[in-house]
């Protein structure tokens, strides 16, 4: 299986400002607060400012995930893992809450489904291991409906949750570096999200990480796993734009 097999919605990141393009799908982030932009992990990342800056994606990642699923991405966290904060990379909610992964107010991660029939997300306990202040990080979360939630941090499982329940969000809207129901705005910086319709395998998951470099949405869709081209680097080097 190829990785891009069931991608359905990727977003690098690499918009100067405005609004975040969808290079897979047609679901556009619509951008709150004028997130900014910075260095990421390939090419741009967004900035958001821990208060007002957030992306609402709408409701179509609920709507296709009605079984098995995985989104990845990367996270250059500001605030410390202790911080007290409320800090969200990714989440919805109705009928069914889902959190890519929220950084809550008694320093514990909370990743995954709730609300259907119990609290099917993977809890542990913030650390400077999972929760890394000021340094790229890569994170992915994968689940089996019915089956294993997998909470995955620089390519290695960091938490698992058993007999995972996957609701419907319904029309609620997934919100990028907030949660739906308090704000929760993330400080940092966001960049290379991917959803897919099913479960990646821990060699996918260490074929993003790519050893700390991380991959290009030109080597998800050609099939690669090695290097990943960064313009910027050609930028300093006088050769290209």
């Amino acid at each position: 299986m190829a990785l891009s097999d069931n991608l359905t919605h990727y977003y690098k990141f690499d918009e100067a400002s405005g609004n975040l393009v969808d290079t897979v799908g047609a679901l556009t982030g619509t951008a709150n607060g004028s997130p900014g932009t910075d260095t990421g992990i390939i090419i741009n990342g967004r900035t958001f400012n821990g208060t007002t800056q957030n992306f609402v994606l709408g409701s179509d990642p609920g709507t296709v995930w009605s079984g098995d699923g995985s989104v990845s991405w990367w996270a250059y966290n500001t605030r410390a893992h202790n911080s007290g904060a409320d800090d969200s990379h990714l989440s919805s909610g109705s009928v069914g809450e889902f959190y890519g992964l929220l950084h809550y107010t008694d320093n514990n991660l909370y990743a995954g489904w709730k609300g259907i029939s119990g609290d099917d997300r993977v809890i542990l306990a913030a650390s400077a291991g999972n929760w890394p202040q000021t340094t790229w990080t890569h994170y992915c979360l994968t689940w089996v409906n019915g089956g294993t939630t997998t909470l995955y941090c620089n390519a290695s499982s960091i938490g698992t949750k058993g007999a995972t329940s996957v609701g419907t969000v319904g029309s609620a809207s997934f919100f990028v570096g907030a949660t739906w129901f308090s704000g929760a705005n993330f400080s940092g910086r966001l960049d290379e999200m991917g959803f897919w319709t099913r479960e990646l395998t821990g060699g996918e998951v260490s074929s993003l990480y790519n050893s700390g470099a991380g991959l290009s949405y030109d080597s998800i869709i050609g099939g690669g796993g090695g290097s990943t081209f960064r313009p910027r680097r050609l930028a300093l080097l006088g050769v290209g734009a």
